[in-house]
């Protein structure tokens, strides 16, 4: 899977992102029982954070869902070089 990235700043402080999770981040999702930090996920990650500090919104289907969400989300995308 080549990993699909996407976020927009939500307030001053955050962004709202579509992506994978990192291991730290996947470490927290399997914490709270969100799920096993495979995939693609809706999160807000605060500007200055530590890392693996996220609020995860949600665990996307696939790939395609994620796509669609940027779109109708209006998010910019990164993929990777």
């Amino acid at each position: 899977m080549d990993e699909f990235f996407a976020s927009k700043p939500a307030t001053n402080d955050s962004y709202l992102c579509v992506g994978p999770l990192t291991k730290a981040e996947t470490a927290d999702v399997q914490e709270a029982g969100i799920g096993n930090g495979l995939g693609y996920y809706l999160y807000v990650s605060a500007i200055g954070s530590k890392q693996g500090a996220v609020e995860v919104l949600g665990r996307l289907g696939g790939e395609d869902s994620a796509r669609r969400l940027c779109d109708l989300l209006g998010l910019r995308a990164y993929s990777p070089a």
